[in-house]
């Protein structure tokens, strides 16, 4: 009985017929998946039929915490979303900061599962072990920005202490790449929101005051120090504590690496406007999730211009490069005003800001007109009326309805060869670092289980020379170096670690084991090969959940225009991305049918995944 790190319950709440259980934590899912990702795709592999619509009442949302969540461990008290992804058809996971995940461990729960769907626009509150399904029509449909909600639903529950994962319009409105916010801080990617939205589910409020047990908790405080006082030693951490991701924006730029009109390019003539000093008059304080020394996510606020407003969290710097040089725009203002746009609406950034990208290609191409989109001129650069279309799709409004739909659906409504401007994978538009310039890293976007991420396998080593420098133009041996990369984020993952501390190697494997052997007290747990194979296991087990859902070699690509035209500027002037010799060797190192993309019957099996072979094959 799993009695220390864990709660050991799941919550379980059918929107449809209104039923609410408490049931066990699975002992055996949990010792063999960890928590947050691993236990998410194992429940939603074993629970939601192949198939199932994922807007339909078939698919299951799974809110999910880890072992270390609401411990004195640091940076781990983050939580997931895993779904059917209505974007792509794959699997999803999303992960959320702020102060849910410890507030959901503090109720009693490891995890929520909410099935079916509710007649009428509803919210979950949970107290302690008590959960209740509440009216929301009131909250829905009025356009409430979702920080103002937040603070509505408090007031209306009477408790100031609530943590709210809400949606906003988008998720209302089925935009398909909605997200979910609680605080400032969302989980963005692959349409999480959109299912909450299709359930007609509008927010979750959960608060607990019950004490995370823990099997050595002297240990873990000891470590945890250790951990936090070794990082503040090193060069990255006063940088990255102080701007966040941000501040990485002018560096890779100049290595070439930072995408400009829709990765039509990789130089602009002049970047000054979007560098670290100009972030630095806008900066305000520093803020961060529950738990965690680094504090990175800094308010900013434009005093002046037509932007001016209130102190706003981030941008990072996915959403400087998508609503930046992605559309040529040098404006931090409008950065600013988008990110903010997009956080009240309750829309990922990267997919919102590629999506006016690729309108803006066709503009550019003459593929569309002003006429087509609503009398704009989509001119590169043009951020006032780059604004007018986001807001167009926030309200789902003229060209907005078709740009909400994500460049591949967008493409496939347009035709006319607009699929060559669509950048994305398996339906998830490519996030702000340029394939060809870093092959493991380009490698990652297409073989990432979930379309195109960043953070399935973040290859550091080409990037940053972290942990060590390798080579960014040459094919031999990434397809190795992003195994062992995608394997120990999907062990971090599933620890809920955040990216940080883990891609700076902060925290590494050795780590991760004995942070869950004194939270947890399981033995196996203390082995870090054991967390190795774990990782593994993960993403072995999305790969053949995507697998049965019908995807292959052929899903595994990235858009023609990295394949066959070489970058024309920059560091990286002359790359193409080699993908058939890249993805042949990363299949080789998996341990995956060349041929296919499937997972040989000897890995599934290795890895302890042969009911999930049964299914595939």
């Amino acid at each position: 009985m799993l009695q220390t790190g864990y709660t050991g319950n799941v919550l379980r709440i059918n929107l449809t017929n209104r039923h609410i259980t408490t049931e066990p934590l699975r002992e055996e899912a949990a010792t063999s998946y960890i928590g947050g990702r691993g236990l998410g795709v194992k429940y939603l592999f074993d629970e939601v039929p192949a198939g199932a619509d994922p807007l339909g009442e078939e698919n299951t949302l799974y809110f999910v915490t880890s072992p270390l969540a609401g411990t004195a461990s640091q940076s781990s008290s983050r939580w997931m979303l895993v779904t059917k992804s209505p974007q792509t058809g794959t699997v999803i996971r999303s992960t959320g900061g702020a102060d849910f995940g410890h507030q959901l461990k503090a109720a009693g729960f490891d995890m929520i599962a909410v099935e079916g769907k509710a007649d009428h626009p509803v919210m979950i509150v949970i107290h302690n072990s008590i959960a209740t399904i509440r009216d929301a029509a009131h909250l829905w449909g009025k356009e409430i920005p979702t920080d103002t909600l937040q603070e509505m639903i408090r007031k209306e529950l009477g408790n100031e202490k609530m943590q709210i994962a809400c949606i906003g319009p988008s998720g209302e409105n089925k935009t398909r790449y909605a997200a979910i916010m609680s605080g400032r801080r969302s989980a963005s990617r692959g349409g999480v929101g959109t299912v909450m939205g299709s359930k007609n589910l509008k927010a979750v409020a959960v608060t607990g005051n019950r004490p995370v047990a823990v099997a050595d908790g002297d240990r873990l405080v000891e470590m945890t120090r250790n951990i936090v006082s070794d990082a503040r030693g090193t060069h990255l951490y006063e940088g990255f504590s102080h701007l966040g991701t941000p501040g990485m924006t002018a560096l890779l730029h100049e290595m070439g690496m930072h995408p400009v009109k829709n990765f039509q390019e990789s130089r602009m003539p002049d970047f000054s406007g979007l560098g670290p000093d100009k972030l630095d008059e806008l900066f305000v304080k520093d803020e961060g999730c529950f738990g965690c020394f680094i504090k990175c996510g800094a308010l900013f606020q434009v005093k002046k211009g037509p932007y001016r407003g209130k102190p706003v969290a981030g941008p990072e710097y996915e959403t400087m490069w998508s609503f930046g040089a992605n559309l040529y725009n040098t404006d931090l203002g409008f950065v600013m005003a988008a990110n903010k746009l997009c956080d009240d609406y309750g829309m990922d950034t990267i997919s919102a800001g590629s999506s006016i990208g690729f309108a803006m290609e066709l503009f550019e191409k003459g593929i569309l007109s002003k006429n087509d989109v609503d009398g704009l001129d989509l001119s590169w650069g043009n951020h006032r009326d780059a604004y007018r279309l986001l807001e167009k799709i926030a309200e789902r409004e003229g060209i907005g309805d078709l740009l909400a739909l994500g460049t591949k659906r967008a493409a496939d409504t347009i035709g006319n060869g607009t699929e060559k401007s669509a950048m994305h994978v398996k339906g998830m538009e490519i996030p702000a670092y340029e394939p060809r310039g870093a092959k493991a890293h380009g490698l990652n976007f297409a073989t990432s289980t979930i379309g195109a991420s960043h953070m399935t396998g973040y290859c550091g080593q080409e990037l940053f020379g972290i942990p060590e420098q390798v080579d960014r133009f040459t094919t031999e041996g990434k397809g190795a170096l992003l195994k062992a990369n995608q394997d120990r984020t999907a062990a971090y993952d599933s620890l809920l670690i955040c990216g940080f501390p883990a891609s700076f190697h902060w925290m590494c494997p050795e780590h991760y084991a004995e942070l869950l052997f004194a939270a947890t007290g399981i033995e196996t747990f203390r082995d870090e090969e054991y967390i190795r194979t774990a990782g593994e296991r993960v993403y072995n087990l999305e790969k053949a959940f995507n697998v049965r859902e019908g995807f292959n070699r052929k899903d595994d690509v990235l858009p023609q225009r990295f394949i066959t035209e070489p970058v024309h500027d920059g560091p990286a002037k002359g790359q193409i991305f080699e993908m058939d010799i890249l993805l042949d060797d990363y299949y080789t190192a998996r341990g995956w049918d060349v041929t296919t993309g499937v997972p040989l019957p000897e890995t599934m099996e290795q890895l302890d995944l042969t009911e999930a072979l049964e299914k595939i094959t």
